[in-house]
């Protein structure tokens, strides 16, 4: 697995072989991110926040009312689930 972090903080995982994404944490690892075409089945998970809703296209409408951040979005605990 290889890791890249841009100086704003965001980062990526890939492999170092095939470059397929993989799973990251942030630096706080508060927060993991998984590439959803990693998964092959629905997951039973539900939204917890809609995060940097700041740059959406404006014909872009979320519909349900899980909060919404125009960046990242709260810290929040390792083992809470979103």
């Amino acid at each position: 697995m290889r890791t890249y972090q841009r100086p704003s903080g965001y980062g990526l995982a890939f492999c170092g072989v095939c470059a397929s994404p993989a799973p990251y944490a942030d630096p706080e690892q508060t927060m993991y991110e998984v590439p959803v075409g990693l998964l092959d089945e629905d997951p039973p998970l539900a939204f917890g926040a809609h995060i940097y809703v700041g740059s959406k296209a404006n014909w872009d409408v979320i519909g349900d009312d899980a909060p919404q951040f125009d960046e990242r979005g709260p810290p929040r605990p390792r083992d809470q689930v979103a």
